[in-house]
């Protein structure tokens, strides 16, 4: 099925419309797709059908309303829109929801606008405006919560607007533009990206002073009714209309580097773990949420003993979030254990030169190079990975601005971290069976007969891929390197322990 928003509310199974004729039903579809594959408290669902005051028929009307609408939604209606302890959520799929494949395009786009890669900026912004068919839920009464959901998606069709004129002009496609900017630049008087365009559409299709009105209508209205001059960007097109330049801007800036992508390789082989992935990627969720609200940085720690796989959990974790944080993905080892790890200043420095300061421009000081990397992370979704950190200390002028994710390991505990949930890990000896990702190597280990030898390579790998770290020996460590088994299997975090009937497990210490 299909889901519409932007726009009048649509439905649709393949290519035949559905009809949502009623309007209590409309309105209670809007609220569902409005947080699609969330719960719906009731009472939400019951203030946008009758407002503040509801009828004290209102439960069971809602549940009337509830089920017309998994009628609609034909065979699968059960499924799809289901009850929960915390409401009701209505279940669509990839590609089902058309604010969200416009969500999509516009992150490509964005990715694409930072390596400067304008005929993918140009496509993708193109696509996302194909779906647009005018204000979201128009013809829907309005709803309690859904004005910044839909003032998003209004200022997101705007960006994408931006972002395809801007591409345009880069590609020397010129003719055609002026008209269209033209009609936005009225719609949104104050909007200086429009006019700024629509000046260099005019100017490069030999409409010298007709861009020249423009600048001067604009100038006139931000005096007369905020009391500001243009901006920069505006001032430098309004510079290459009087210079009469017979190409491109006259002082075109800087591309952008491309976004840092600095994680180390993945395992191919990482097994296990799933529920401890998770776990760090419902953490680091939020940050990568595309609300377009202030978000604060959001921060997760690992920690645990040395070997245990703190690096290769988060690394991996890292890279299966890589795609939600497009602005670039930033690592470092703080190499907390050393006699002298590297200064917070000295990292800030490299940072600064990753996202694109030129060197002369770092700021000698660690405050005040701080306070620039703050500056050019806001705004942006990166993910940031401090491996091998000290302490807290070490890690808190490396925080960036709010909207980042921020994966820290340590060997130690980090409670000075404010905001940070702590994950701990270690290995543990237990009675209860091998997890389902390791059960199958377990059936090679030694028979109980001879468990007071060393264990088979599968079992170890089995372990190992639990783990998600290889040890000294063990398949994936470096080679030449044999595994040294002290009496009674016992190591201080490998994790084989001569117990009788129990087995080594690794996993969550605590959460």
């Amino acid at each position: 099925m299909r889901f519409g928003l932007l726009g009048p509310l649509t439905v649709a199974d393949g290519t035949t419309a559905v009809g949502v004729t009623s309007p209590k039903v409309r309105v209670l579809l809007a609220e569902l797709l409005l947080r699609a594959n969330q719960p719906v408290p009731v009472d939400t669902l019951r203030s946008a059908l009758w407002g503040e005051q509801p009828p004290a028929t209102a439960t069971a009307s809602l549940h009337n309303h509830i089920s017309r609408l998994r009628r609609l939604l034909g065979p699968e209606g059960e499924e799809r829109l289901s009850s929960t302890p915390d409401g009701y959520v209505l279940r669509t799929g990839p590609g089902e929801l058309d604010a969200e494949v416009f969500d999509g395009h516009l992150d490509r786009a964005r990715g694409a606008l930072l390596r400067q890669e304008w005929d993918t900026v140009s496509r993708e912004s193109a696509a996302a405006l194909a779906l647009w068919r005018g204000r979201p839920l128009a013809e829907v009464p309005a709803l309690p919560d859904a004005e910044p959901r839909i003032q998003q998606l209004v200022e997101a069709h705007l960006q994408a607007l931006e972002w395809r004129f801007e591409a345009d002009l880069h590609l020397g496609r010129h003719d055609g533009l002026a008209p269209e900017l033209a009609h936005w630049a009225a719609e949104h008087p104050l909007r200086e990206a429009f006019h700024r365009q629509l000046m260099l559409a005019l100017h490069r299709t030999g409409r010298r002073a007709e861009a020249l009105e423009v600048h001067q209508r604009l100038r006139r209205a931000l005096v007369d009714e905020l009391g500001v001059e243009p901006g920069p960007a505006v001032r430098q097109a309004h510079q290459e209309v009087l210079a009469e330049t017979e190409s491109g801007p006259a002082e075109r800036p800087q591309p952008r580097p491309p976004a840092p992508a600095q994680l180390p390789a993945d395992l191919t082989d990482f097994t296990g773990r799933v529920d401890d992935v998770r776990r760090l990627e419902e953490l680091l969720a939020p940050a990568a949420d595309r609300d377009g609200a202030a978000r604060a940085v959001v921060i997760s720690a690992v920690s645990g003993t040395a070997g245990i796989g703190k690096t290769t959990l988060a690394v991996h974790a890292g890279h299966r979030l890589a795609a939600r944080f497009p602005d670039g993905h930033l690592y470092v080892d703080l190499q907390g254990v050393a006699p002298e790890p590297p200064a917070p200043s000295a990292v800030l420095a490299r940072f600064l030169s990753d996202l694109g300061v030129p060197d002369g421009e770092i700021p000698a000081d660690e405050e005040a190079r701080a306070v620039r990397y703050r500056t050019l992370t806001a705004g942006r979704r990166l993910l940031l990975v401090l491996d091998n950190a000290r302490d807290a200390a070490q890690v808190r002028p490396l925080l960036p601005a709010g909207g980042c994710g921020v994966l820290v390991t340590s060997r130690r505990r980090l409670p000075g971290l404010a905001g940070a949930p702590i994950c701990t890990w270690r290995c543990w000896v237990t009675r209860t069976r091998w997890p389902s990702s390791a059960r199958w190597w377990v059936r090679s280990a030694p028979p109980p007969s001879r468990r007071r030898q060393p264990p088979s390579w599968p079992a170890a790998r089995a372990c190992r891929w639990r783990c998600g770290s290889p040890r000294p020996g063990w398949p994936g460590a470096p080679p030449g390197r044999s595994p040294r088994w002290p009496s009674g299997w016992r190591t201080s975090s490998g994790g084989w322990t001569n117990c009788g009937s129990t087995t080594s497990r690794c996993g969550p210490a605590s959460r």
